[in-house]
Parts: C-alpha cells; sequence; structure tokens
C-alpha cells in the first residue's frame, strides 16, 4: 500500500512539473527545496532567501560558509526588504542596463544575510 501511494505521489508530481514547471518550481521553492534555473551563463542555484534552513543548506551543499551569495529580487520594492537603495542606484536599477548592484543592507534585515560574517554589501 505505501509503495502504491508513493507511485500516486510520483506520478502526480511529475504531471504537474510538466504541465506547470514554473508554478512547481515556485512551490518547491516555498516548501524550502533548492533548484536549479539554466540560464545563459550556466546553472544558477535558488532556494528562498527567506527561509535560513534552506540557505543554510544550500551553504553546506555548495561548501560556502562565509562567501556572500547574491540575491535577485524582482524590482526596487522587493529590494527595498532587504536594502537600502539610494537615488543612484535605484536609477542604475531601473535603466535599460539593470546592472548588478552591490547594495548595502536595510538597517532591520528580513532574510538571512548573505554570509554569516557579512552585514553589509547585499547583492
Amino acid at each position: 500500500m505505501r509503495a502504491q501511494l508513493h507511485q500516486l505521489r510520483t506520478a502526480a508530481d511529475h504531471r504537474a512539473r510538466r504541465a506547470f514547471p514554473i508554478a512547481w518550481a515556485a512551490s518547491n521553492l516555498l516548501a524550502g527545496k533548492i533548484g536549479a534555473v539554466k540560464g545563459l551563463g550556466g546553472w544558477h542555484l535558488a532556494c528562498d532567501a527567506g527561509n535560513a534552513a534552506a540557505v543554510a543548506e544550500l551553504r553546506r551543499r555548495k561548501h560556502r560558509d562565509e562567501k556572500p551569495f547574491a540575491i535577485m529580487v524582482r524590482d526596487c520594492a522587493a529590494a527595498e526588504l532587504p536594502c537600502e537603495i539610494s537615488l543612484e542606484e535605484r536609477e542604475l536599477l531601473t535603466s535599460p542596463a539593470r546592472p548588478i548592484t552591490l547594495l548595502a543592507s536595510g538597517p532591520l534585515p528580513r532574510w538571512p544575510t548573505p554570509s554569516p560574517r557579512t552585514t553589509r554589501g547585499w547583492a
């Protein structure tokens, strides 16, 4: 019975993954899992930056105890949750180039820091 239940769950998960890949990936990230996204420059590993256990597991797997991780956010409003953004930085982030930008962490970080020794310099 247990094996049959596992097969049903596996089949349902496989169908969901094929039919709704973005929703499937998002639900897994929100559940604390780690995912991989293929980009132009290779693979990006992803986890919920607000989930300390997921960040710790990603650190363990990548052997990155202290080296900071970058974070990706949708827009400036989302970046303002963990960071302080100056007017000049906002202009850069909203320009057509949208470069990778190092930002200072805000006074009350709402996410685990990118590195245990880092309190400033969020990406």
